[in-house]
């Protein structure tokens, strides 16, 4: 379950988002599995968020498939996509990444292990189609650390 509160706004700066609450559940599936001597994997990731105010609830998915090629490495694409439940009576355009918009990520990342709690993630990413929303496009570098 999530509960997302309305930013506090000044007349000072553009809005952050919309200025109404949210709530929503999701669920995640996953499975692991050796193929072929790797450690590989494949994740799903559902939501469904209502949206208070004139914000359309929304629709969130994940997915990602982890492919041992090698010893040490991984390849792992992803897709992330958001969708409105219906388009929205009105536009509302603000800063926000959460507001009214349609969207669909990939990403691709290679993934290195350098020691049993150490991972190392470098990948790119693209947005392929969307609605009220820009094309983002970027390139990605994350460590891993178990704990």
């Amino acid at each position: 379950p999530f509960f997302k509160l309305p930013p506090v706004n000044t007349d000072k700066n553009p809005p952050l988002g919309s200025p109404n609450a949210d709530i929503g559940l999701g669920g995640s599936v996953g499975y692991g599995a050796v193929v072929m001597g790797y450690q590989d994997f494949a994740d799903m990731d559902l939501q469904y968020g209502h949206r208070f105010g004139s914000q359309r609830d929304q629709v969130r998915m994940a997915a990602t498939v982890g492919i041992g090629v090698a010893p040490q490495w991984m390849v792992m694409p992803q897709a992330f996509m958001t969708w409105r439940t219906s388009d929205p009576n009105v536009t509302s355009v603000t800063q926000s990444a959460a507001d009214d918009y349609d969207l669909t990520r990939l990403q691709l990342s290679g993934v290195y292990t350098m020691n049993s709690d150490t991972k190392l993630q470098a990948g790119a990413f693209t947005d392929v189609a969307g609605k009220n929303a820009g094309v983002g496009r970027g390139v990605l570098l994350s460590v891993w650390k178990d704990f």
